[in-house]
């Protein structure tokens, strides 16, 4: 009959090897800014389980004294299933912070696509130029703007068509649809589902509006 191991040898060694994935500590307790990080990136979460992960870590009175990864253990979480989930936030809190830039990316898409008058190079803006075939060298004036001193510039034309698109002013659909829900305003929204509703957008995909009734 094979020798089975203990239940407590085979936790003292799936504790090891988690901390040793997690943080690479040949030992099982971790260093406290990375016990932090796991708290306040854990708490984040919509999973029950890692949300009591990040309060029984938190908790210096009581588990002060039990590694991070023996925590994990004792709740039936593994290396696995703590990595997606770490992974999973982590993404979600970039999309939180990218989305923050969303509003000065759109503004910009909108100020490239309009037109606008420059000066002109040749004539600098005066309209009038020296005729140096003249033995007087006489201003005439700039065939390059016909006397005007600028030039009209159109909008970058890939730009207009986004920025049309966006509004649904011409095309199908649009390429970016935004919709902000005021209906629960009141109530915090996890970095899960804020990573839903802000990922289609960062990631350049068609969000499908329901038709109003």
């Amino acid at each position: 009959m094979a020798f089975r191991k203990p239940a407590k040898m085979r936790s003292d060694h799936h504790v090891r090897t988690t901390a040793m994935k997690l943080f690479g500590s040949k030992g099982k307790m971790e260093r406290p800014e990375q016990r932090e990080e796991m708290v306040l990136t854990f708490r984040m979460s919509a999973n029950d389980k890692f949300q009591e992960l990040a309060r029984r870590a938190a908790n210096k009175i009581v588990y002060g004294q039990r590694s991070f990864a023996w925590i994990a253990e004792d709740l039936g979480l593994t290396y696995p299933v703590i990595a997606k989930e770490f992974a999973d936030l982590q993404k979600a809190e970039g999309f939180v912070r990218a989305a923050q830039h969303l509003p000065d990316l759109m503004e910009q898409v909108m100020v490239d696509a309009k037109s606008v008058t420059a000066d002109c190079k040749v004539c600098e803006g005066t309209g009038e130029v020296l005729d140096k075939t003249s033995p007087d060298a006489v201003a005439k004036p700039c065939e390059a703007c016909g006397g005007e001193g600028e030039h009209y510039v159109p909008g970058d034309i890939d730009r207009v068509k986004l920025a049309l698109e966006t509004f649904q002013i011409v095309g199908g659909k649009a390429n970016v649809a935004v919709n902000v829900d005021l209906s629960n305003t009141g109530r915090g929204e996890g970095l899960g589902a804020l990573a839903a509703s802000v990922g289609p957008i960062l990631e350049g995909r068609v969000v499908d509006q329901e038709p109003s009734e």
